[in-house]
């Protein structure tokens, strides 16, 4: 996950991801509530998300594929 912090655009990336796999991609607030979730297909090994929208603050990823889930945190500044 970078930039981390990040004001915005986030970048995933991962070398067990296969292009034009689906993912399932959730953000959640520290709170424990889905701000974002969504499904996606991979155009690569990197996946890119805008969270310029979100308030500043900590989140929690969680990326979903082929059985696998990758997590990490997120701050978004300004």
């Amino acid at each position: 996950i970078y930039p981390n912090p990040s004001f915005g655009p986030v970048y995933f990336q991962n070398a067990e991801w296969e292009m034009d796999a689906e993912v399932g991609i959730q953000i959640y607030n520290l709170s424990g509530q889905a701000i974002l979730s969504r499904k996606q297909t991979l155009s690569g090994k990197e996946l890119i998300l805008d969270l310029s929208g979100f308030p500043v603050g900590l989140y929690q990823s969680r990326i979903e594929t082929k059985g696998k889930i990758y997590s990490g945190r997120i701050m978004i500044t300004r």
